[in-house]
C-alpha cells in the first residue's frame, strides 16, 4: 500500500502547485502519519465501546476492533534487568498504549503515576494481593503492593514473571524503499531488504494520504483523495492491460 500512498500523494501535490516530495521526506511523513491515524482510530474504538454499553453497537465498531487488534500484544513482565532486581518491571520496547494487565487472573488496575503517593500511604484504598494497583512512569511499570514479581531470599530478591500485559505496541515504521533510474528519477523498489508497508489497513489508506498532506499543509476531503486513487487505479490497470 506504501506505493499507491506515495503516488496519490504526489499526484495531489502537484496538481496542487506544489513540489514533489523527495522519498526521505515521504518516508518521514508516512511514519508521522501512520501513528497518527492508528492513534485516531484507539481513540475512536475506545469513545465507541463506551457508547455501546447504552446504544446498540454501531456498525464500525467491529471494524475498527478488527484494526486494532493488528497491534495487540501480550507478554509476561519481570523486575529482572542487568543491574538486578528491580522495585519496578520493565515495559516491552515497542509498548505504545496500554490495555490491561493481571496477576494470576486478577486485574492489575492503572492508575495516574501522580496519584501513587496517595495510593500507597492511604488506609482506604491501599492496594492488596486481591486488589492490586499500578501506575507507569516513562518505560517503568510499578506495581503495588510491591511484592508482585519477586520473592525475598534472606537480603535479596527473586524476580519471577507474575504480570500478564496486554498492551497496543507502536507500528512498524513504513519505508518507501527505490532505484535511482538515470541518477535522478526514484523508482519504487519492493526487493529491497529495507522495503516496510504500512501496517494499518488499506481501510485507512485515505486518513494517510490526508496526514501526510497536512503536513505540508495541503487540506483536501476525503472524497477527492479517493476520486484521485481511483483514477489512479485505472490507470495502472490500463498500462498493465496495453
Amino acid at each position: 500500500m506504501i506505493n499507491e500512498v506515495y503516488i496519490v500523494v504526489q499526484e495531489l501535490l502537484n496538481k496542487n502547485g506544489y513540489g514533489l516530495l523527495t522519498p526521505t521526506r515521504f518516508v518521514a511523513f508516512a511514519e508521522s502519519a501512520q501513528l497518527r491515524v492508528l492513534e485516531e482510530a484507539l481513540d475512536e474504538y475506545r469513545i465507541k465501546k463506551r457508547d455501546a454499553a447504552r446504544y446498540d453497537a454501531p456498525d464500525t465498531l467491529n471494524s475498527l476492533e478488527a484494526i486494532i487488534e493488528i497491534f495487540a500484544a501480550r507478554t509476561m513482565l519481570s523486575r529482572e534487568t542487568p543491574s538486578g532486581v528491580m522495585k519496578y518491571h520493565t515495559l516491552p520496547s515497542d509498548y505504545m498504549r496500554w490495555g490491561s494487565a493481571n496477576v494470576d487472573g486478577v486485574e492489575l488496575v492503572k492508575q495516574p503515576s501522580k496519584t501513587k503517593a496517595a495510593l500507597e500511604r492511604s488506609y482506604f484504598i491501599s492496594p492488596t494481593d486481591s486488589a492490586p494497583f499500578c501506575y507507569i512512569e516513562g518505560n517503568k511499570l510499578y506495581a503495588l503492593p510491591d511484592t508482585i514479581g519477586a520473592i525475598k531470599d534472606g537480603n535479596s530478591y527473586i524476580a519471577y514473571d507474575e504480570i500478564e500485559l496486554v498492551y497496543y505496541r507502536y507500528p512498524k515504521k513504513p519505508n518507501w524503499t527505490y532505484v535511482m533510474i538515470d541518477g535522478k528519477t526514484p523508482v519504487f523498489n519492493p526487493d529491497s531488504e529495507l522495503y516496510q508497508d504500512f501496517e494499518v489497513p488499506q481501510s485507512l489508506f485515505n486518513r494517510l494520504v490526508t496526514n501526510i498532506l497536512g503536513m505540508v499543509s495541503v487540506k483536501l476531503r476525503d472524497d477527492f483523495v479517493a476520486q484521485v486513487a481511483a483514477n489512479q487505479d485505472e490507470t495502472d490497470f490500463t498500462k498493465r492491460n496495453r
